[in-house]
């Protein structure tokens, strides 16, 4: 009983940090906030069949400041009032060069053009985002198979690539008169459109 009593005492002392962190003086209190540490740029929200809202937006853990690992973390809304907030949805991945996904967007696969889902499924989500090293900014692909609630990280990244820097943040634009996106980045300061026919896995 003593164990029990305890870990209720621990829930109910957590839940009032939490309250009184979300009522601090200069917490916004209409607009979504993490709970602490640094974030920015919010990335493809989208509506999903069954009425709730995800926003994915650029997140770094421990640290007040950006560092050179940011993730995408990801809350969930019904009213864009009230957030849920589901923690670290694409993480960086420390392993490999282009590990860390920056700025970007997510489309709805819904006729599974990109080949990633099983037959049938309807609501497939890819998300393209900026993954940066020293020598260049690409893009590259992840997806989910569970709504937009875990993501896989495509084996063929980077998507797009040019060989440089200032050539980033992608927004994906399904078009769907051929079932192909067009991809429009900053690069060199200015918004560069390209055409994508076909399977965004042909990419």
């Amino acid at each position: 009983m003593a164990c029990v009593h305890a870990f209720q005492n621990s829930q109910q002392q957590n839940i009032k940090i939490e309250e009184e962190r979300f009522n601090e003086p200069l917490r916004p209190q209409i607009h979504f906030s993490t709970e602490r540490y640094w974030s920015n740029d919010p990335n493809g929200p989208f509506l999903d069949a069954h009425s709730i809202w995800h926003l994915y937006y650029q997140y770094a853990a421990n640290t007040l400041t950006p560092n050179d690992w940011p993730e995408w973390a990801h809350a969930t809304s019904k009213d864009l009032y009230s957030w849920t907030n589901h923690g670290t949805t694409i993480p960086a991945d420390r392993s490999i060069p282009l590990g860390s996904p920056w700025t970007g967007s997510v489309v709805i696969d819904s006729e599974n053009t990109s080949g990633f889902f099983p037959l049938g499924q309807k609501d497939g989500v890819v998300a393209m985002f900026t993954q940066t090293t020293l020598a260049e900014e690409a893009q590259a692909l992840a997806w989910s198979r569970n709504g937009g609630y875990d993501f896989t990280f495509f084996w063929g990244n980077p998507v797009l690539s040019r060989k440089q820097h200032g050539f980033r943040d992608p927004y994906a634009i399904p078009e769907d008169r051929d079932l192909s996106l067009r991809i429009r980045c900053l690069g060199d300061g200015k918004s560069t459109s390209i055409g994508v026919p076909g399977a965004v896995a042909s990419l």
